[in-house]
């Protein structure tokens, strides 16, 4: 059986992903609710079906891989495993790799230190998304301990990438930037995420747990500041954080206060990170006006 992957979640970070694939001889197949996106990725030569258990059973009758890259639903399910459950344990034995694209907000706030794929997750200490991410983590290790599935669990952090940037906030009217002292953040660079992914289908290890993120993690103020230098720009005006006026999901973000560890990547999987902070990443992106 060739190899064929199916990538649920057919967004930005797939998009990169399947072209990767592609080149590696991955049939690569995908699933989206959008009809024009669906009819966009065809005319590039991806069938993507609709969420519905007749076309997913279609691709899935002969997938030799998946990858998960679908958020958590408005109730905090993972629609892959409450919709197509059944498949995965009926197709179980053709399965030679499955991914699921979790958050490093399953962490929580450790108030700057350091954490690592072994770091104790407390419920108590994480925030609405980071539980969603985390009960959707153990579900998925629970079915693949009872069933055999090859399952990997990637912990990942803040994307960014060719036109999903700090530069292009900037070029598109961002003028503020909110200033949190002793705030970290960690993030990686889509092209990373896909060298991390392909090394794991070539080297499975289910059930292993792996966090994806850069070597330097770093306030997000210094990241738009960096953007502007480099866009010749003035810097942008920094407003303290107990005064700026935020959304739930951006007081959740600066509550929430870790460095992510790689070494696990880069000892088991054998990773070297083509972007290891944002100021390489950025560059890069400047240089191919990726903005």
């Amino acid at each position: 059986m060739k190899n064929k992957i199916c990538i649920f979640g057919f967004g930005y970070s797939a998009d990169f992903i399947a072209r990767s694939l592609s080149i590696l001889g991955f049939n690569v197949t995908g699933t989206s609710r959008n009809q024009s996106r669906r009819k966009y990725y065809k005319n590039l030569g991806y069938k993507l079906a609709d969420f519905n258990i007749t076309e997913v059973e279609n691709v899935l009758r002969d997938t030799t891989h998946m990858l998960i890259l679908i958020p958590p639903n408005e109730v905090g399910q993972d629609p892959v495993l409450s919709f197509f459950l059944p498949l995965l344990k009926k197709y179980r034995d053709q399965w030679q790799w499955i991914g699921y694209a979790s958050s490093t907000s399953v962490y929580g706030n450790h108030n700057g230190a350091w954490v690592n794929e072994n770091t104790q997750t407390n419920k108590d200490n994480v925030g609405y998304r980071g539980r969603q991410r985390l009960a959707i983590e153990n579900t998925w290790l629970d079915i693949a301990s009872q069933f055999g599935l090859p399952v990997h669990i990637f912990r990942i952090a803040g994307i960014y990438g060719p036109y999903r940037n700090a530069l292009k906030a900037i070029k598109e009217g961002k003028m503020y930037a909110i200033y949190k002292k002793e705030h970290f953040f960690s993030r990686i660079h889509v092209f990373d995420i896909i060298k991390v992914i392909e090394a794991s289908i070539k080297k499975p290890n289910p059930t292993s747990i792996y966090n994806v993120a850069d070597d330097f993690p770093a306030p997000s103020y210094k990241v738009d500041l960096y953007a502007a230098k480099l866009l010749h720009k003035t810097p942008l005006t920094l407003i303290r954080f107990n005064q700026a006026k935020l959304t739930n999901t951006l007081k959740e973000f600066y509550s929430n206060n870790r460095r992510i560890t790689n070494e696990k990547i880069k000892t088991e999987l054998e990773i070297k990170l083509d972007y290891p902070s944002y100021k390489q990443g950025l560059c890069d992106l400047f240089k191919e006006s990726a903005y």
